[in-house]
């Protein structure tokens, strides 16, 4: 019977022709999120049309499962889902601050789909949950059409057609213009890290990567508890949510509309610093320093959250987080588990036989796939599948087995 359902749902997602319901466009929506630690309200900023869908064409229906929220296109005409999304916001990150529980906020966000040539529904929800919905008719809509791009485009690694190729996109943060020859050296030095970097080194051939030349007015990046503000090209910053490392881009439009010109399918920001930190967000970025000790590491470790939905699995560190991982719900990343149970652990057809589950912290499972309670910011309950990880602890770790399976899965997504 499943067997059947899953044959069927391939069979319609390739069913849909990318010629029949799109043109090679994106349709950008930028949107307003509002509301505390239970509520959320989405409310329309603007539609941008950017020059180039560097999408897949061929997968245009999310099946990974990833993700905390959903965009859903539907063709007016017909009722069908032809293109579908999952992603995460730094909203959601907040609503399981402290600060949520006593205020509201609002924070921008964006989602782009392929220009549609008939009126669809944009539908963004959780589950079944429709947290926001509207019609939109290309011929009738006021899309805004970006002025052409200030900024020159460097191919750092090219492998072909941006639609059958994952597009990865570098923005640099807090290079002033006397500093461009170590934004491009900066640059290239990441780029041989990636595709030198398993699983990545894989599928070299499957990947372009892009520098965008983006100057700030001023070197570095903010840092607000010590009084630091700089005017940078982006309006990165340090102590997000109060966490110190915590290093994101709340300026959303900032970062879109210096990726508008450029295909891509995941954005990377490097910034300008010797200071310890970055952040990752599932379909948003990934945010990581040029110079720090570990900064090879971070620069992994984020992508893992922002392109692969992979969760952190340690639980020592400070978080600002109170409540992220509700007890008696399953988590949506690949790489963490409430169950207990071997037949419902997601990668339980990885564990061999004679592995105990839970699996204790021994040498003899030291290289073994199996149950390691402690992930997710939490000691109890949650469990990652190996003793150690990239997304475990800090440091030369390569990525587990079930990582790195989503890696390749998110690659394969973008690029068939």
């Amino acid at each position: 019977m499943i067997f059947n359902l899953l044959a069927l749902l391939i069979t319609q997602i390739q069913d849909i022709k990318f010629d029949d319901y799109f043109v090679d466009k994106t349709m950008r929506v930028d949107m307003y999120i509002t509301g505390n630690h239970i509520e959320e309200v989405i409310t329309l900023d603007e539609i941008i049309v950017e020059d180039i869908w560097a999408g897949s064409k061929t997968n245009l229906i999310d099946y990974t499962g990833y993700g905390c929220e959903q965009v859903r296109i539907y063709h007016t005409k017909s009722s069908r889902m032809i293109y579908s999304r999952g992603f995460c916001t730094l909203f959601g990150e907040w609503q399981t601050t402290d600060e949520a529980k006593v205020m509201k906020r609002t924070f921008h966000n964006t989602v782009r789909f392929p220009y549609p040539k008939d009126e669809v529904e944009l539908v963004i929800g959780v589950g079944q949950k429709k947290l926001f919905s509207m019609k939109i008719d290309p011929l009738k809509v006021r899309a805004k059409k970006l002025n052409p791009s200030r900024h020159e485009n460097i191919k750092l690694h090219y492998s072909g057609e941006c639609s059958k190729n994952l597009d990865i996109i570098i923005l640099p943060e807090g290079y002033t213009k006397t500093e461009e020859k170590k934004m491009i050296k900066d640059a290239e030095r990441y780029t041989g890290i990636l595709l030198s970097s398993e699983p990545y080194s894989y599928f070299k051939n499957k990947i372009n990567i892009w520098l965008v030349k983006l100057f700030s007015n001023e070197s570095g990046v903010s840092e607000p508890r010590k009084g630091i503000y700089k005017d940078t090209a982006l309006n990165l910053t340090f102590n997000t949510f109060e966490i110190e490392r915590y290093l994101t881009a709340p300026d959303n439009k900032r970062v879109r509309n210096a990726a508008a010109h450029t295909c891509y399918d995941t954005i990377l920001i490097m910034v300008n610093t010797n200071r310890y930190g970055g952040a990752g967000i599932f379909n948003q970025w990934a945010i990581f320093p040029s110079d720090n000790e570990y900064d090879d590491y971070v620069f992994l470790h984020e992508l893992g959250h922002s392109f692969a939905g992979l969760a952190d699995e340690y639980y020592t560190s400070k978080v600002a987080y109170s409540d992220f991982y509700p007890k008696g719900l399953e988590p949506w990343e690949p790489n963490i588990t409430a169950y207990l149970k071997r037949d419902e652990i997601k990668w339980g057809n990885l564990i061999k036989k004679g592995i105990p589950i839970p699996t204790p912290e021994k040498e003899e499972y030291k290289n073994q796939v199996g149950l390691f309670e402690g992930a997710g910011y939490a000691a109890k309950d949650l469990y990652r599948p190996m003793m150690d990880c990239k997304m475990f602890s800090k440091g030369s770790s390569p990525f587990c087995v079930v990582c790195k399976a989503s890696i390749e899965k998110m690659i394969k997504f973008y690029s068939e």
